[in-house]
């Protein structure tokens, strides 16, 4: 009578099978999580910039472009010492682990000293007038400050960045508009249910080129690691 005879994984055999299932479980999952930024760039593409002064005659999603201003008050970023209205403030350490390593990556340790933010809510300004901007919760895209560091010793050197929202720079504002009152006064652009909310340095286009830029990356890794995950296991089987 014939018998199934079970032939044992040997530890390459695994190993691509590991690979294999891997890839194709981080290609699915990485696909599945992709609508948050294709909706954003889809959004926005089909999005008006809304007139500042025009805010409190409805709420729901509002995209804004303008002058950040501040209301009452501003903070000062921990580094330069600026004062702003949004900062992010990181130090880190980094450690050259082997000089003959193909890439920087490989051959750098990162060990995160410090991290710092705080921001307080400010009034985006157009020709039209002013509303105001709760930060709060918000998805960040501001410009970079390599504020500096220093080198500790030939294999390790600190780096700090600050990431600042400064008064009078132009920022793009994606988030929902609603009412902490009665009155037109009242009503402030913050973070909701119905959006993504996004606030960033630079005008629309940057902000679209962003967002489009995102969507198309996040889509090429989850395709690229599907089909890599696909293709060890077909050549395991045999089928390539």
């Amino acid at each position: 009578m014939w018998q199934p005879v079970s032939v044992p994984l040997q530890s390459g055999d695994t190993q691509t099978l590991i690979l294999g299932v891997g890839g194709i479980a981080l290609g699915v999952y990485i696909l599945a999580n992709t609508g948050g930024v294709v909706t954003l760039f889809r959004s926005l593409l089909e999005s008006e910039v809304t007139p500042a002064g025009e805010v409190h005659r409805d709420t729901g999603v509002v995209e804004l472009e303008g002058e950040a201003q501040p209301i009452d008050d501003t903070v000062e970023s921990p580094h330069t010492e600026t004062e702003c209205l949004l900062y992010d403030y990181n130090k880190t350490r980094i450690t050259e682990r082997d000089h003959d390593s193909d890439t920087i990556d490989e051959s750098r340790d990162r060990d995160h000293l410090d991290h710092q933010h705080d921001h307080v809510p400010f009034r985006i300004e157009d020709e039209s007038g002013s509303v105001a901007v709760d930060p709060a919760g918000a998805n960040l895209s501001v410009d970079r400050d390599d504020a500096g560091g220093h080198k500790k010793s030939t294999d390790q050197r600190i780096k700090i960045t600050e990431h600042r929202i400064d008064v009078g720079e132009t920022v793009h504002v994606w988030g929902q508009s609603q009412s902490n009152g009665d009155g037109p006064d009242d009503i402030y652009v913050g973070d909701g249910r119905d959006v993504q909310f996004r606030v960033g340095t630079g005008d629309r286009t940057e902000a679209v080129a962003e967002a489009g830029s995102r969507a198309v990356v996040t889509l090429l890794v989850g395709i690229l690691s599907l089909l890599g995950g696909a293709y060890v296991l077909a050549e395991a089987a045999g089928v390539l």
